[in-house]
Order: C-alpha cells, then sequence, then structure tokens
C-alpha cells in the first residue's frame, strides 16, 4: 500500500458508471451538478445491473468513478466477506495490485479465522481500502461494519444501513 499521493491538477471531465437504481443516479447526478461548479464537466452512463457487471467482469468498465451499492444480508460476516470476494465490479475496478492483495487477505482470512473474527478483519480491510482510496462510502461515511451488539433486532438494507422503522426506541415512541 502507498503511504500517500502527490496532489494532482483536476481533471476537466470525468465519467461515472452507476447501474440502473433510483439513488445511485441522484447520487451520480448531485455528484456531476457539484463537479460543475468547479469547472468538471461529467457524463454520467448508466447500465443494466448484469450489464455492468458483465462491462466489469470483461474488463472494460473504462469510466473513471463507479458508484455501486453494498448488498448485506443479516448474515454480516459471511454476507460482507461475500461481497468483497466476489462482487466484480468491486474486484475488477481495483488496481491489479489492490485486488490482488485484498483477494489474498481474503482467502488468508478464510482459512485462518474462524467465522466469529470474520467481522474484526473484513474492517480491518475496509478500513485500508478506504484509507488507500481505493473505495470510497458515500452514504455511511466511514462507517464502520461491526454492528454486532450495538443494534439488536434491526434489520440491515441493501445500502448496509439499519431500516429506519426498525431504529425507534420505545421510550421516545409514546413522546410525541
Amino acid at each position: 500500500m502507498s503511504t500517500g499521493t502527490a496532489e494532482q491538477p483536476l481533471p476537466s471531465k470525468l465519467t461515472i458508471a452507476i447501474f440502473e437504481h433510483h439513488t445511485l443516479n441522484e447520487c451520480a447526478q448531485a455528484m456531476a451538478a457539484r463537479l460543475k461548479q468547479v469547472g468538471i464537466d461529467c457524463e454520467v452512463n448508466v447500465y443494466a445491473f448484469e450489464a455492468l457487471v458483465q462491462k466489469a467482469s470483461a474488463n472494460i468498465l473504462m469510466e473513471d468513478l463507479i458508484l455501486i451499492s453494498l448488498d448485506l444480508d443479516d448474515n454480516l460476516p459471511t454476507s460482507i466477506f461475500h461481497w468483497m470476494l466476489s462482487n466484480s465490479v468491486l474486484n475488477k475496478s481495483l488496481p491489479a495490485e489492490a485486488s490482488n492483495w485484498l483477494q489474498a487477505k481474503l482467502i488468508s482470512i478464510r482459512q485462518q479465522q474462524p467465522l466469529t473474527n470474520y467481522l474484526t478483519e473484513l474492517e480491518s480491510l475496509s478500513t485500508a481500502m478506504i484509507t488507500e482510496h481505493w473505495m470510497i462510502p458515500m452514504l455511511h461515511h466511514r462507517q464502520t461494519l461491526f454492528f454486532q451488539g450495538v443494534l439488536k433486532g434491526v434489520s440491515i438494507n441493501v445500502w448496509g444501513w439499519p431500516e429506519i422503522q426498525d431504529v425507534w426506541s420505545e421510550e421516545f415512541v409514546g413522546n410525541n
């Protein structure tokens, strides 16, 4: 991993890839509008989900920025592990050295760690990937992946956020 990067001049144009999803499109359009304010033109390319995955798998997804969601289910340790290991858009979007590093780390976790340690190990990998600017969480900036014991009885949606209707505490519900 690198220790830092030198300041780079801003490009005059960027391309953004997304799959057809209302929220991803809103995010991409907001980014394009904000970047336009500093003189950067953006082209947002919207693909069917399958087409985005196929382009990534064929290594022909050439946009500068790629916005994707993190799909989690109730089995967080294996869900996060599986997403990091097998998401072709994530893995093909990383520089080759970073993708190889991630794959090696994930295989090491699978071989050496019990499932109960996965979240701690994966949080460390995620933090490293964020620090290296290989991925940037947009909607929950630097939110931890470690939910065990923090939120009880709460579903996590496909964006990795708690379902808001599940978060309300009983002590607050009757105080309105």
